[in-house]
């Protein structure tokens, strides 16, 4: 029952994704959601829709515990209101930009987007 609580508090956006994707199950949406850093867990969506498996996801979740139990007062978390990310989704592919919110964030998106575009015009294999 925890579990189901934990899924219901994420972002509506992010259980929107989660419900709306094909393939994504319970287990997941829960894995996710028992996550404290609201920041990875945009990215752990992110992953999630564009087809990572549970096993991997939870991979990800254990090495992100481990990485936090070691610097977690060490640094400072980025703030989720210091971040601007897009995401686009297109059947299923799914772009994802992000950026810390300063001067020339807008410019960097722009040519990661750019460099990300001619890779995929120049990947043969996408043929």
């Amino acid at each position: 029952m925890s579990g189901m609580l934990r899924v219901l508090e994420l972002p509506a956006r992010l259980q929107e994704e989660l419900r709306s994707t094909p393939g994504i199950g319970y287990e997941m949406a829960q894995r996710i959601a028992q996550v404290g850093d609201s920041q990875f867990q945009e990215q752990l969506v992110t992953a999630a829709v564009a087809g990572e498996s549970v096993g991997r996801i939870r991979e990800r979740i254990a090495s992100f515990r481990t990485t936090q139990g070691s610097t977690s007062s060490s640094r400072p978390k980025t703030r989720t209101s210091q971040l601007i990310q897009l995401t686009h989704r297109e059947g299923n592919c799914v772009a994802s930009l992000r950026a810390k919110r300063k001067p020339g964030a807008q410019e960097a998106m722009l040519e990661a987007l750019r460099q990300l575009a001619e890779q995929v015009r120049a990947d043969d294999s996408l043929r």
